[in-house]
């Protein structure tokens, strides 16, 4: 979370965006900021973090997914979908700085492509909870 809130800073700093920026794209480029600096720990460069890169991202990405949107489009202050969230980070994290200005309406647009955005009536109820016994499940 705090390397995400960092992102903002950066953001402000760099005036990446302007008045008519959705939020969804501003919370995307955070997470994509949030990304490199991942990065940076994993590979050493913090006096204050270290990072493995398994447990220890893998926590950082499961903390990424809990605080997702369930639906695009459904509130104003849209950080985006898990999927989404999980890719902005690993945007940062592979492509580096510049990558996260790329992050706009249309690149997002793009990403979402086809992907269903909400459930149909009925599909809910289908859904399997996300718990250690169903997880267990799809790894089988």
């Amino acid at each position: 979370m705090l390397a995400h809130e960092y992102g903002h800073s950066i953001q402000a700093q760099a005036k990446l965006n302007g008045f008519f920026t959705p939020t969804v794209v501003r919370e995307q480029q955070a997470d994509c900021f949030a990304g490199v600096f991942l990065r940076a720990v994993a590979e050493g460069s913090s006096r204050h973090f270290t990072l493995n890169t398994t447990d220890g991202l893998n926590g950082v990405l499961a903390a990424v997914i809990s605080f997702r949107d369930r639906e695009p489009g459904a509130a104003l202050d849209e950080h985006g979908t898990a999927f989404e969230r999980v890719t902005a980070v690993q945007i940062g994290y592979t492509d580096g700085a510049t990558a996260c200005k790329g992050i706009t309406r249309a690149e997002l647009k793009q990403r979402r492509g086809t992907l269903p955005t909400s459930f149909q009536p009925g599909d809910k109820e289908r859904q399997l909870p996300v718990d250690q016994p169903d997880l267990a499940l799809v790894a089988q």
